[in-house]
């Protein structure tokens, strides 16, 4: 999953691929993004209709690729969790954990 941002507009997009264990595409999404304060904020909400779409495809077991390594430190603090987008890194946290078998960002 990826996720752009447009700072003069405060919109963006992102996009995701999925693939099995194979290689081979299950499906692959992407979409528009609005009211966007920062580039990190793109990425977790990229980040979170990948995860909703694999939830959606029953997928147990996922791994997320990101190329944003400031979201994936803050989804392995705990104090990331006060910053500003807190809010949504204690969504996505939640969200992993309760919609997958077993997971790796």
């Amino acid at each position: 999953m990826d996720a752009t941002f447009i700072s003069d507009s405060r919109m963006g997009g992102w996009g995701c691929i999925a693939r099995d264990a194979s290689g081979d595409v299950l499906f692959a999404a992407a979409g528009k993004l609005t009211n966007i304060s920062e580039p990190l904020q793109a990425e977790t909400m990229a980040l979170l209709k990948a995860l909703h779409l694999a939830e959606d495809f029953g997928m147990g077991r996922v791994i997320f690729s990101t190329d944003c390594l400031v979201l994936s430190q803050a989804l392995g603090s705990i104090s990331a969790d006060r910053a500003r987008l807190g809010t949504l890194f204690r969504e996505t946290k939640f969200l992993l954990r309760m919609g997958f078998i077993e997971y790796k960002v």
